[in-house]
């Protein structure tokens, strides 16, 4: 499994534009894999909690760590 240092998450920048918001949501994340994605979206949306979803039980456990 690569870790947080090697793994370069897909057009994060668009996915944020997309996706960033001040309101008071939650945001499902059915691939949180390594966090990447979730972690940005966290960082830029004030308010927001997450739910992540992975299907792979070693990466919900670093996913947790890194959140």
């Amino acid at each position: 499994m690569q870790d947080r240092e090697s793994h370069q998450p897909v057009l994060l920048k668009q996915v944020i534009e997309l996706l960033r918001s001040d309101d008071d949501r939650w945001i499902v994340d059915a691939t949180v894999g390594l966090g990447g994605h979730a972690e940005a979206l966290l960082e830029s949306s004030s308010g927001a909690r997450l739910l992540g979803i992975d299907r792979d039980p070693r990466a919900l456990e670093r996913a947790r760590e890194r959140l």
